[in-house]
């Protein structure tokens, strides 16, 4: 059975390699797929490299559509209180526990 470039950056995303993870954030973000907000979330709020994390960050708000063409550098937008402000707000709860059993059994 074969699989859509879209499931090939989400398997990406479980590779112990920081550099196909990041490829895979990029092609997710490059998708503007609205699928992928749960799963950047999950990077977003997981991935042990905080370069990545802010990468997810920004591939979040480009499909939103608040940011141009992704490239593989990005830091995190700062609200009023110096806190980050999440591109991910509207994630249902239960489809992001659920993306994220999914990769963690993947991995």
């Amino acid at each position: 059975m074969e699989t859509s470039p879209f499931d090939d950056h989400v398997l990406l995303l479980t590779s112990p390699d920081v550099t196909e993870r990041r490829k895979a954030v990029i092609g997710l973000g490059n998708s503007g797929d609205s699928r992928a907000l749960t799963i950047l979330a999950i990077v977003y709020e997981h991935d042990p490299d905080s370069a990545l994390r802010a990468l997810a960050f920004k591939a979040g708000r480009h499909i939103k559509g608040h940011t141009g063409p992704l490239t593989g550098t990005a830091k995190p937008q700062k609200g009023p209180d110096s806190e980050s402000v999440s591109p991910f707000t509207s994630i249902n709860e239960s489809r992001f526990q659920t993306v994220k059993r999914r990769l963690r059994k993947a991995a």
